[in-house]
């Protein structure tokens, strides 16, 4: 801990519980800088990419395992971390020595929700290294290619792609493939939920991220709570409670850590009680999509899901009657049809759930109906803040709107 985050903490002390801080501290998309309980794993991930500490690169490696274990937030902060760091130490050993070492290789994170062809996947990587944008789809792979391979023959580079597993069009064979036809070796780490005997590439390398212990989830939910959130404003049985119920998953614990700040802000309570710890469990469902994933979606359908969440809560509309409400809403400007197609096609990726309905008497097929596999309400307050930018969340603000920072992206970019 810094001087900085003592300091800021005395401030939120004498501030006092009634408003929250901080509520993007609390949000399972931003990755802290510093993680919580996963001292053992990262030194693992380190001991793999030990190898650029003297200019070489690692092994590919695949570092894997359920949901919500850390596995992001590890290798995002160890990016940051290591941008800041690696490039300083590289000079100092060349002034001290006298000699000339190999440069340090470069870590560059990836995610693969946000590529969907391995021209996307290329360019994204040639983004993360240059000042300049990439070549748009009015060039070829091969051109994009040889871009990146001129990069890579002047510095060594080791890109950590995450989510391998979720996209169905970035597979870890075809990322294999993809750094396989380049000319410049690559050494790269591959983040995914899939055990290594499940790929279609075998990975030299793999390390596996477990479910975290209940008493590790609760002291990440008391240490994001002690960040944004008044002191005392949750209590430790509280934290016990949502640990307990989230079974070793940071995801879910967090979803539902920030809908009861949420609900008890709203009710003006200076703590968060059991009441608004149960409302946070509701509104979290089971085996819950990533609202990383969800964001990584195209700015129409995120509007389109902004709208379909607020619709009536207590009714699970059709398809249809969801896509005619949702094209009458005032900032949507798509068609019915073009609605409905979205509603589908997010129903197909799994970030709605298409279930049939089971009241009613009549002939014939019930109808289909649809639900959010996301927390609806954490869902909207991050939305709405990436359009309300200039909101922010300080203590004597009334209306709960919240600081929110872009998926994946670490603290220490905010």
């Amino acid at each position: 801990m810094n001087f900085e985050d003592r300091i800021q903490r005395r401030y939120r002390s004498q501030a006092g519980t009634e408003r929250v801080v901080d509520r993007a501290v609390l949000s399972p998309t931003t990755h802290l800088a510093e993680p919580t309980g996963r001292g053992p794993l990262l030194e693992l991930v380190l001991d793999q990419l030990d190898p650029i500490f003297a200019g070489e690169l690692p092994r590919n490696t695949y570092v894997w395992g359920e949901r919500g274990t850390g596995k992001s937030a590890i290798l995002a902060a160890l990016v940051h971390h290591l941008d800041r760091h690696l490039r300083p130490l590289g000079q100092l050993i060349r002034t001290a020595a006298g000699t000339h070492s190999p440069p340090v290789p470069e870590l560059v994170y990836v995610d693969t929700h946000r590529t969907a062809s391995g021209f996307e996947f290329y360019a994204t990587v040639l983004d993360r290294l240059t000042d300049e944008p990439a070549p748009q789809r009015a060039v070829g792979i091969e051109a994009v290619r040889e871009e990146l391979d001129a990069v890579l023959a002047e510095r060594p580079v080791v890109p950590i792609v995450d989510h391998l597993t979720a996209s169905r069009h970035v597979t870890p064979e075809r990322v294999a493939t993809l750094f396989d036809r380049l000319t410049a070796d690559v050494g790269w780490v591959g983040v995914g939920r899939s055990p290594p005997v499940a790929l279609d590439w075998t990975p030299p390398a793999a390390i596996e991220f477990t479910p975290y212990e209940t008493s590790t989830l609760v002291d990440v939910l008391m240490t994001r709570a002690d960040d944004a959130l008044g002191q005392h404003a949750l209590g430790h049985e509280h934290a016990q409670r949502l640990a307990e119920w989230a079974d070793g998953d940071a995801n879910d614990a967090l979803a539902a850590l920030f809908v009861a700040a949420d609900a008890a802000l709203r009710a003006e309570s200076e703590q968060i009680e059991d009441t608004h710890v149960t409302t946070g469990i509701a509104d979290v469902p089971t085996q819950a999509v990533s609202l990383t994933r969800v964001f990584a979606l195209s700015a129409d359908c995120l509007s389109v899901l902004r709208e379909l969440v607020a619709l009536d809560p207590d009714r699970h509309p059709t398809v249809d009657a969801a896509a005619a409400a949702i094209a009458d809403r005032d900032p949507i400007d798509l068609s019915t049809r073009t609605v409905r197609r979205f509603l589908r096609e997010l129903a197909t990726d799994g970030v709605l759930e298409r279930t049939r309905s089971s009241g009613g008497s009549q002939a014939g097929t019930p109808p289909e109906l649809l639900e959010p596999r996301f927390s609806p309400i954490l869902f909207k307050r991050l939305y709405d803040h990436t359009r309300s930018p200039d909101e922010t969340t300080a203590a004597s603000q009334s209306d709960g709107s919240i600081t929110a920072t872009a998926p994946s992206r670490t603290e220490g970019e905010r």
